[in-house]
């Protein structure tokens, strides 16, 4: 016959709670989207001239040719511009956070990115804040691509590597 002292009920106990804190505490390193290859090298002279400090640009596939992508400031005062850059996925976002500091994000819907896959859209009343067509998530470019507090997505959105080389803003994702 099995004899269960205070002893072993102790050693359970710490055990079993052990085993909770150790599977719960699993970091979540699941990919935010789909994975594409993001290369670009963007002069900052020419192609991203106007991006200035608390601007940001969207880079989308060119409707005319897919070897092209299309810069776009949201801004009337400014053109889109044709680059001979390919874009892979829904594009992506430069924001300028300050002089030197450049944040890249995909612009891709976090909430069900691999079932949905939707491209966010500029909000017509918060030209900061990119909507989805398919969850109605917002998430805002300046709080580092984070969802609002009302927004079915609970993940910022996914962010790339961006550096500046001389004269150049290279984005990579790796």
């Amino acid at each position: 016959m099995l004899e269960i002292t205070y002893p072993n009920i102790k050693k359970i106990v710490i055990l079993s709670i052990f085993i909770t804190i150790l599977f719960s505490c699993k970091s979540d390193d699941s990919a935010i989207v789909p994975g594409v290859i993001i290369d670009y090298e963007l002069n900052l002279t020419s192609e991203l001239a106007n991006l200035g400090v608390g601007m940001y640009v969207t880079i989308t596939k060119s409707p005319k040719n897919k070897e092209f992508s299309v810069i776009d400031y949201h801004n009337p005062k400014f053109s889109t511009k044709t680059i001979a850059q390919r874009t892979n996925g829904n594009g992506i976002i430069i924001y300028r956070k300050d002089f030197y500091d450049y944040q890249v994000f995909d612009l891709t819907c976090t909430y069900r990115s691999f079932e949905d896959y939707c491209q966010l859209k500029v909000d017509s009343k918060n030209n900061y804040i990119f909507v989805c067509p398919c969850c109605g998530s917002e998430f805002i470019v300046t709080a580092d691509g984070m969802p609002t507090n009302t927004s079915k997505a609970y993940k910022p959105l996914m962010q790339y590597v961006a550096r500046i080389e001389g004269n150049m803003l290279i984005i990579s994702n790796e």
